[in-house]
């Protein structure tokens, strides 16, 4: 049966799920046979054929952003391995040459935002694009919790003439995700993993669940199914926004054909509910046009 999903953009409800208790010891889980671990799956990414980092989205990897931040540590190692150095000739984009204006710092300080910057020691990963052959350098990564950290952020990029990009699952390969260019607010929606379904089979998902994540959690709330992709590492972010086409695509139409609302951040930090009937501005702007306001602003 088919769902409808209420949205994303900036932000979406929700908070990170720990992982359950009784999976604690990685002996006494199954290596996955799926990609899939932590949490309540019984499944370890130790010694997997994807990797033995369990990332804090529940997908097992190798890289930075599977070991990185919030790595399960329970489900698999969080060590990222050796890795060849790249024989690529592409030169990446150049570092900015500024440093972040201090008004910028002052402001996310006052209002008490998460924030990493170059200087931190988890600003290397957190920065690292999905295509690295496009690598570009933000001004501040934004890793909120509330919908009012992502608010005070925007209010305070704003303020400063700095570019907002939110980023669900980083998976842009024009590296859209970390800005699409040097000095930009990167918008980690990383914890807003909540995921709900009401009595008329309307999902509400939060910015950062992947796909995988949110078509089991509906079907186990509510039996209900959703048009999207294949890839269930993929974030809904960019994918419900700019399409979403997968095996049901015939039937159902794409993912963003299923949207029927959004919380948006405008650029003021207010926060809007938008509808075909209410702020239906932005929820078209927002569910329909997304992929043409890039290419207007990066």
């Amino acid at each position: 049966m088919a769902s409808a999903i209420v949205g994303f953009i900036i932000l979406m409800y929700g908070v990170y799920a720990a992982p359950n208790s009784a999976y604690s010891l990685v002996s006494q889980l199954t290596i996955s046979p799926d990609g899939t671990c932590g949490g309540s799956t019984n499944y370890t990414c130790q010694d997997s054929e994807f990797g033995s980092c369990c990332s804090t989205h529940g997908w097992c990897g190798s890289t930075n952003a599977y070991c990185g931040h919030g790595c399960q540590l329970d489900a698999g190692s969080c060590t990222t391995p050796e890795t060849p150095t790249p024989t690529s000739t592409t030169t990446p984009s150049s570092k900015p040459t500024n440093s972040v204006p201090s008004s910028l710092i002052d402001c996310l300080s006052k209002t008490n935002v998460p924030t990493k910057f170059i200087t931190d020691a988890e600003f290397s990963h957190l920065e690292t694009a999905y295509n690295v052959r496009l690598q570009y350098t933000p001004a501040v990564i934004i890793l909120p919790t509330t919908v009012q950290h992502v608010s005070s952020a925007v209010i305070c990029a704003n303020q400063n003439g700095i570019k907002v990009q939110a980023r669900s699952g980083g998976h842009s390969y024009a590296s859209f995700s970390i800005g699409g260019r040097d000095g930009s607010m990167v918008i980690d929606l990383q914890e807003f993993q909540n995921i709900t379904v009401n009595s008329q089979g309307i999902a509400m998902v939060g910015g950062g669940v992947r796909l995988g994540n949110m078509a089991q959690s509906i079907y186990d709330l509510g039996r209900r199914a959703l048009s999207h992709g294949t890839c269930p590492g993929v974030g809904i972010g960019g994918h419900f926004t700019h399409g979403g086409y997968g095996f049901a695509s015939r039937i159902w139409g794409l993912a963003m054909d299923q949207i029927v609302g959004l919380d948006v951040v405008l650029a003021n930090g207010s926060v809007v509910h938008a509808t075909q009937t209410q702020f239906a501005d932005i929820y078209y702007v927002s569910s329909r046009t997304v992929s043409s306001i890039y290419s207007r602003s990066s």
